[in-house]
């Protein structure tokens, strides 16, 4: 085979095991979000093909969460799998450069990189926004229609809600809502009148002429607030304690120039710069997770030379590297000192490997590591074999007694 051959063989092989991760990976995390809220069809009216297109909504998100460590399972998985089948043996022997191997892959990682990139940057924020007008409309649709004229309807464990009759234009009298969910306090809302409004987003029960009873948990004390009228947040029906979008549904555009008088703003300017520069940098990690595996695991190994135990500690060192780069951006939310470790833990996962390969080295555990975990591997061996040994003399020896 010519090395272009050679090239287009494994860049096939790595992607279509990446395709085959990324597709199980992501169907088993959406059905099981899909199950999570199937009660929106069940108890709360909502068709099937509005709540698949709602969950649906999501999977541009979980895919960019998702498509980086596929593709880190498809790259093991090839390289693995060519080390089993002897072609890295004979690769090596035709005196081949590792840039056979390495073209191929990067460009793997290249196309995974755009691909993560553009949703995090575009598609994912538009179609969680997206997903938030939906669940705005299912939110009305509970108090506008779900509700039954004078029945006290639950919604969740600690809502309960009353409409004594509707009128035209969608005017409802005689509103009572009791909401429980405060952990000090109970809250009771009473109103002659009241209407569904939507606004930037959030759904809003517009309550006129009432009272609001507030009961403190512990010591049984009410207090009364008459209102003319009050705004109650139907956002909090989804379990979301705080209204307004979130920073997963604002555009880049909008992390980027942030209006200064919006709430996000406001209340956590850190996180805002924090959420931006995590998208900036997500499509560094596929050539990060590339370059690591490459360096530790890229060259051909027998068993009996720790090649399990080396493409085991390739994986685990990019999960800790990935997992490293989210505590470092939720740390960065309040403490901008950490801002810089969202750019210097992927660099350092590029540049560490890069030096490796570039000088023809290949990175190796500490020898205490490889000697123990060399040590585990033998006694997996060893009790395997002793128990295969010993189910084939039982059976044998059932063999000789049956008659």
């Amino acid at each position: 085979m010519t090395p272009k051959l050679i090239e287009r063989y494994i860049f096939k092989r790595a992607l279509f095991a990446t395709i085959i991760a990324t597709l199980s990976l992501t169907g088993v995390v959406w059905v099981v979000k899909a199950f999570q809220g199937v009660d929106l069809i069940t108890t709360k009216g909502q068709s099937v093909l509005l709540y698949l297109y709602m969950t649906t909504l999501g999977v541009p998100t979980l895919i960019s969460v998702i498509l980086p460590i596929a593709m880190l399972l498809g790259v093991m998985n090839c390289i693995n799998g060519m080390n089993n089948d002897s072609e890295l043996v004979v690769i090596n022997a035709s005196g081949a450069s590792q840039s056979i191997i390495m073209r191929p892959l990067l460009a793997l990682g290249l196309l995974t990189a755009i691909v993560v990139m553009t949703i995090a940057l575009y598609f994912g924020p538009s179609s969680l926004a997206q997903l938030r007008t939906f669940v705005t409309l299912v939110r009305s649709d509970l108090i506008s229609v779900i509700i039954k004229d004078g029945e006290f309807s639950k919604i969740g464990d600690n809502l309960t809600f009353h409409i004594a009759e509707r009128s035209n234009g969608g005017l409802l009298k005689g509103v009572f809502v009791q909401d429980e969910r405060n952990e000090k306090e109970k809250f009771t809302y009473i109103a002659t009148e009241g209407s569904i409004i939507k606004q930037d987003g959030n759904a809003y029960m517009l309550l006129r002429d009432g009272e609001i009873q507030r009961a403190s948990r512990k010591t049984g004390d009410i207090s009364v607030i008459k209102f003319d009228s009050y705004a109650f947040d139907l956002s909090s029906l989804s379990g979301s304690k705080n209204s307004g979008s979130s920073l997963e549904e604002t555009s880049t555009m909008g992390l980027l120039y942030p209006d200064k008088n919006s709430s996000n703003y406001k209340k956590r300017p850190g996180a805002m710069r924090a959420e931006f520069h995590n998208r900036a940098t997500s499509g560094f990690y596929p050539f990060a997770f590339i370059l690591i595996v490459l360096a530790i695991s890229g060259r051909a190994r027998s068993t009996r030379q720790g090649y399990e135990a080396a493409i085991t500690a390739a994986f685990f060192l990019c999960v800790a590297l990935r997992g490293g780069s989210i505590v470092a951006v939720n740390g960065s939310r309040s403490d901008q000192d950490l801002m810089a470790l969202i750019y210097i833990l992927p660099i350092i996962g590029i540049l560490i490997p890069s030096t490796y390969l570039f000088f023809g080295k290949q990175m190796t555990l500490p020898k205490f590591i490889q000697n123990g975990l060399d040590q585990i591997q033998y006694s997996v061996e060893n009790t395997y074999t002793r128990w295969v040994d010993w189910y084939i003399q039982w059976r044998r020896r059932r063999t000789e007694v049956s008659p």
